[in-house]
């Protein structure tokens, strides 16, 4: 029915109606404390903005991520000059999160300043455009790996062109013909690639032209990346004697398994979860999670 599971909020009921059970039967017939399985939820965290700053060799960011530290917070304070916390500065805690999770594919002031208005990643704020403008200089100019990446990745594309590159390898990947090959083989595709009269264009979905630019081509290449430790860790757990890979969803990997070790599996599961790719080996991973009979985390 074309059910979009991340659209699913947690703590809402449609998402605490999907459960753990060994049939159907069971849940109606008996409690749902007395069933001995448990969906065990663990997700990666900031994986994208993680992925970010490893390909960008962005090594300040990288050693906050593998400190602990709160990242969100850290760029809140570069950009409002002051200490920032999360339980004194919410409002300008999330101003850095939203930073953080949304700058670093290119997004423009007057789209930055639109999602923190729209409360569509959390809390509503609203600043003005010039603040706004002055957030994402402060996010450039602070991460200029990062916006150097933006760059080497649309000329990495452009070597797709032109079968001289092929074989051309950037961090993990590698130049083909109009795509870029991921580490386990698989490959960004763009379709009939050509410059256009208002930059690089490839037929999209239907045939229908699209343009695309340095800060999509990362978007699309760092959601491939950590689409890989994703299912890396997946493949492994599904190999593992901890329960049944039952459901995927963005960043969370749900295994259904015995309450018996409870503990134990959760640890296991978010151990695995964080070993780093053998061509990222430095990719400082980190995930939480929880169990419960239902998915309610």
């Amino acid at each position: 029915d074309k059910l979009n599971m991340q659209n699913l909020p947690r703590g809402g009921e449609l998402r605490r109606c999907i459960i753990a059970a060994e049939s159907m039967h069971d849940y109606l017939v008996m409690p749902i404390k007395h069933h001995d399985k448990l969906l065990f939820v663990a997700d990666l965290s900031n994986i994208e903005a993680r992925m970010l700053a490893w390909l960008a060799g962005e090594e300040q960011l990288l050693q906050q991520f593998r400190d602990g530290e709160d990242v969100y917070s850290n760029l809140a304070q570069e950009i409002y000059s002051r200490p920032i916390n999360k339980e004194d500065d919410p409002t300008e805690r999330f101003v850095g999160k939203t930073a953080v999770l949304g700058l670093g594919y290119g997004m423009g002031h007057v789209k930055f300043k639109d999602t923190l208005k729209a409360g569509t990643a959390g809390m509503a704020v609203d600043i003005k455009t010039s603040e706004a403008k002055r957030i994402v200089d402060a996010y450039r100019s602070l991460y200029t790996g990062i916006t150097m990446l933006w760059s080497k990745l649309e000329d990495l594309l452009k070597q797709t062109m032109h079968k001289d590159n092929y074989g051309n390898v950037y961090g993990p990947l590698t130049v083909r013909h109009h795509a870029l090959e991921l580490p386990n083989g698989m490959a960004l595709r763009y379709h009939n690639l050509r410059h256009g009269p208002n930059g690089l264009m490839y037929d999209g979905k239907g045939g229908k032209p699209e343009y695309t630019y340095g800060g999509r081509i990362t978007e699309n290449v760092i959601q491939a990346l950590a689409r890989i430790v994703i299912t890396d860790s997946i493949l492994r757990l599904d190999k593992s004697d901890l329960g049944e890979v039952t459901l995927t969803v963005h960043d969370e990997i749900i295994i259904s398994g015995s309450i018996i070790g409870a503990d134990a599996t959760m640890k296991a599961i978010i151990d695995d979860m964080c070993i780093p790719p053998h061509w990222a080996p430095d990719l400082p991973l980190n995930a939480e999670g929880g169990y419960a009979p239902n998915y309610s985390k």
